[in-house]
């Protein structure tokens, strides 16, 4: 699938800690990051709402990161994405109701400070937890450290969602 005429774009520091495990701000050379330690499951929420214009034909999570103390190119991160629809009248801020998670692997990259890219494709529907065009929404990204293999810190660089064609 190919990403439609929109996209919002998230940077690091546009992070929202969850109430536990929250990734680390931190900087490379700079430039804001998230930090997720391997072998610690770290959690980062980024809120939004989907564009009126957006068909309904499902969405696109793109990913950028660079890991701050690996090189080896057999080495990989998994990553887990959920979506949390909150609908006026139906949600509470109180509870948290994030759909099923989809998974993403990023390679780490053979030279250091080597930025890795992911694409993650949701069909609409439950895979979205029913979000519609102009509702708000959280997106969840969590390092899974059971089913990752690196040392040091991903570092997330930047995360775009986009509409899926």
């Amino acid at each position: 699938m190919s990403e439609g005429n929109w996209w919002i774009e998230f940077p690091p520091q546009a992070g929202e800690p969850p109430p536990s495990e929250a990734a680390v701000p931190g900087w490379r050379l700079g430039r804001p990051v998230l930090c997720f330690p391997a072998n610690a499951e770290r959690r980062v929420r980024f809120s939004g709402v989907l564009p009126s214009g957006c068909g309904g034909r499902g969405l696109v999570v793109r990913v950028w990161a660079s890991f701050s103390a690996d090189t080896d190119p057999e080495h990989f991160a998994r990553l887990k994405l959920a979506w949390e629809r909150l609908a006026v009248g139906e949600d509470s801020l109180d509870e948290e109701s994030f759909g099923p998670a989809k998974a993403i692997v990023l390679p780490v990259p053979g030279n250091s400070g080597g930025l890795v890219a992911g694409t993650l494709v949701f069909v609409a529907g439950d895979e979205i937890d029913g979000l519609q065009a102009g509702e708000l929404f959280r997106l969840q990204l969590a390092l899974d450290p059971q089913q990752s293999v690196f040392t040091g810190d991903l570092e997330l660089v930047r995360l775009v969602i986009s509409e899926a064609i």
